[in-house]
């Protein structure tokens, strides 16, 4: 992925919402996260109330990155629907500066508890680096996606097949977007223990100049949107740039369905 001078062109927006207020924007039409049992990205269709798959050879045209922290935590009470409540963090770009916070939903009180707030390095990764699956190191690849712009969260047993085929582009001087897109190339089974996953397999993709130019244009609306959110919930400057990097990735993973932490000591900070 490419470094833009996102910038200056978010300078001009003063750091504010489109709509002049503090709503945030819808970045993303559909979220898709590696689901081990369907060997597929899966996404929750909640206007239909179903979920849906990936569609099969569908190509992805990378648009930007960001960084998050998601998982979930089970409670010893409620109804089933309620035994889960959601981990996440605002989403973030750089490790040193920009603020995040891990809130736990509890959908039983409707209420949020903060697990961690700080710089990613060293403050909340530190604090959630025992705590595994509740709260693990997440990338979301933006994309588009016949149009529409979607977004692939990517950690556990997704993450680390991304971090080597971003490794396999560079060393073949590939750059995504420069031409190319990805698509999900069948997957791998994998074992941990007694724990049998799958994890995903990537292949490149060539794209026409017409499919690039429209990527070029959609990935700027994309990141002035994502900034603009950061701007308005406090937790970056106006002069945040996105450089997502190889490098700045974990590089071990560990299955979805299991309760141990991925490592996040090799991330370089």
């Amino acid at each position: 992925m490419r470094i833009r001078d996102t910038r200056k062109d978010f300078k001009m927006f003063g750091g504010r919402t489109s709509n002049g207020g503090s709503k945030f924007e819808k970045t993303a039409d559909a979220i898709y996260r590696w689901k081990s049992t369907k060997q597929n990205f899966t996404a929750w269709d909640s206007e239909n109330q179903v979920e849906i798959e990936l569609p099969k050879d569908a190509i992805l045209i990378p648009l930007t990155a960001t960084n998050q922290v998601t998982g979930t935590k089970e409670r010893d009470h409620g109804k089933a629907t309620q035994r889960y409540n959601n981990v996440s963090s605002n989403e973030f770009i750089n490790f040193k500066e920009d603020i995040v916070k891990v809130t736990e939903y509890d959908r039983l009180d409707n209420t949020r508890n903060v697990i961690a707030e700080g710089v990613y390095s060293p403050t909340v990764k530190e604090a959630i680096a025992d705590l595994g699956s509740v709260a693990r190191f997440t990338k979301n690849i933006y994309c588009l996606l016949d149009g529409e712009v979607v977004k692939l969260a990517l950690r556990g047993a997704s993450l680390t097949p991304w971090i080597k085929f971003e490794q396999s582009l560079k060393e073949l001087q590939i750059e995504l977007m420069h031409g190319h897109g990805f698509k999900v190339d069948g997957y791998t089974e994998e074992k941990n223990g007694m724990v049998t996953y799958t994890s995903p397999k990537f292949a490149v993709v060539d794209i026409d100049d017409a499919t690039e130019q429209v990527s070029n244009e959609k990935a700027i609306e994309v990141e002035q949107a994502i900034l603009r959110n950061m701007q308005a919930n406090g937790t970056t400057e106006a002069t945040t740039e996105f450089t997502p990097k190889v490098s700045d990735q974990p590089t071990t993973a560990e299955p979805e369905d299991n309760n141990e932490a991925i490592s996040l000591e090799e991330i370089p900070f």
